[in-house]
């Protein structure tokens, strides 16, 4: 539990940094690795998670981050409540703002970033190869199996072994 009342849960190898003064004069930590967080509402203090490149700007929600340095992607998923993406290491286009049950997967690379809608099926989804940093937000995920780490379990859906043995 968190100076301000909101909670999160690390998951293995995972850990946040934030001042002293987190809760009274700001909300804003530091994230290597992957947390849950349900966080207290308060619109004079937005809560902001701090990757190496994306931050994750919230109110009051319920939402997943997935950043450990060694893997290629930084990924969000949303819970409940609303979520704003914002950088200031990669140019990010538009305003990125999360509904409940999407997933921003963003991919590691240059300096820019591009926004697209993946696709509903495995089979029509690009291939992995990728240039430039991209970000992809995923419509309608079942959220159950990104987050069920924090219920000390795991629920696995088309997984592949080199994905699974990293988890």
């Amino acid at each position: 539990k968190l100076a301000d009342g909101s909670k999160a849960w690390l998951n293995s190898g995972s850990t946040i940094k934030y001042r002293n003064t987190f809760g009274t004069q700001n909300r804003e930590l530091e994230l290597t690795g992957e947390a849950f967080f349900e966080v207290e509402k308060n619109t004079k203090l937005p809560f902001v998670v701090k990757t190496s490149e994306i931050n994750v700007v919230a109110l009051g929600t319920k939402f997943n981050v997935k950043a450990y340095a060694e893997e290629k992607t930084i990924e969000t998923t949303l819970i409940e409540g609303s979520v704003k993406l914002e950088s200031d290491v990669v140019k990010l286009t538009g305003n990125i703002v999360l509904s409940p049950n999407q997933k921003a997967v963003y991919t590691r690379k240059a300096q820019s970033a591009e926004q697209s809608v993946l696709p509903s099926s495995p089979q029509e989804a690009p291939d992995e190869t990728v240039a430039k940093p991209k970000l992809e937000i995923e419509k309608a995920v079942q959220p159950e199996p990104i987050i069920s780490w924090k219920e000390k379990r795991w629920i696995i859906n088309n997984e592949k072994l080199g994905n699974l043995a990293v988890k």
